[in-house]
């Protein structure tokens, strides 16, 4: 995925923000990888701590590279699981 670690922190940010609208708050996470163990060991501690204590909006770090792949990707998914669920509008 080529993601930062503070990218990590912020993606699980915002997947509290949407358990916190559509789940009370439920997340269930999994651990996977383990190649580079200094990026996984950060990249679980941003994680952990955007789960920790109260919530706060996320903090996206900048990549610097324009790219409307994650929109498209979002939008795919909202368009094919927008019968089945509501999602709220972000």
């Amino acid at each position: 995925m080529r993601l930062t670690c503070a990218a990590f922190a912020a993606m699980t940010a915002d997947l509290r923000a949407v358990a916190e609208d559509c789940c009370r708050g439920s997340i269930v996470a999994a651990v996977e990888g383990g190649y580079d163990l200094h990026a996984l060991r950060s990249s679980l501690d941003g994680a952990i701590a955007a789960l920790h204590g109260p919530a706060a909006p996320a903090a996206w770090p900048s990549s610097g590279i324009t790219s409307s792949r994650g929109d498209a990707s979002v939008q795919a998914a909202r368009s094919a699981l927008s019968a089945h669920w509501h999602l709220p509008v972000r």
